[in-house]
């Protein structure tokens, strides 16, 4: 008696599989089919069995998920066996990481140019805002219609809109960002 696999667009082997006993027909082998005289062991994750020359294989399984390894873009992989250069099975940790000598390695350079933009565009939103603060109370002392309580406001966010301008000079810029406290 024969063992029946299926055999995958990717020449990897599944089964063994039961076929149904067709009346008046028998067992029927589909074209994608393939028969064995014994019965294959477990190959284990990472391995799949494919036919080569007409013998059983065991191979590396690589489909799935792969990465590139300059831009770390995720993309399907069909294909058994080794997974071809310029790909990797290991997805990237994160953003900042780039594939050197077979690994992601952290890109500290590329990590920080990311945090000072996103840093001195949260800045740069608190500046307007300060100045939309500031702008009416100028106008008041310039014309000398301002309060004591006004002018004392005004001072107030004009430190606040000094101390938001100097961020860049903290010890831990850009990661460790001590925000000065808004005056509203």
């Amino acid at each position: 008696m024969s063992i029946v696999y299926i055999v995958d667009s990717a020449g990897a082997l599944y089964g063994p599989v039961t076929l149904p006993v067709v009346p008046g027909y028998g067992e029927q082998i589909p074209e994608d089919a393939v028969e064995l005289a014994e019965e294959l062991p477990a190959c284990g994750p990472g391995f799949a069995w494919a036919l080569a020359e007409g013998t059983p294989v065991r191979v590396v399984d690589y489909r799935g998920d792969v990465y590139d390894v300059d831009t770390g873009a995720q993309q399907k992989w069909e294909a058994l066996g080794d997974v071809p250069v310029g790909l990797t099975a290991v997805p990237p940790p994160g953003p900042y990481h780039v594939f050197r000598a077979g690994v992601w390695q952290l890109d500290i350079a590329a990590q920080k140019q990311a945090k000072v933009f996103q840093v001195l565009a949260e800045r740069d939103g608190l500046l307007v805002i300060a100045q939309m603060r500031i702008a009416p109370l100028q106008h008041a002392a310039f014309l000398k219609m301002d309060t004591e309580q006004e002018n004392a406001v005004l001072l107030a966010w004009m430190r606040y809109s000094v101390d938001l301008n100097r961020i860049e000079q903290q010890e831990g810029y850009p990661f460790a960002i001590t925000w000065p406290v808004s005056p509203e």
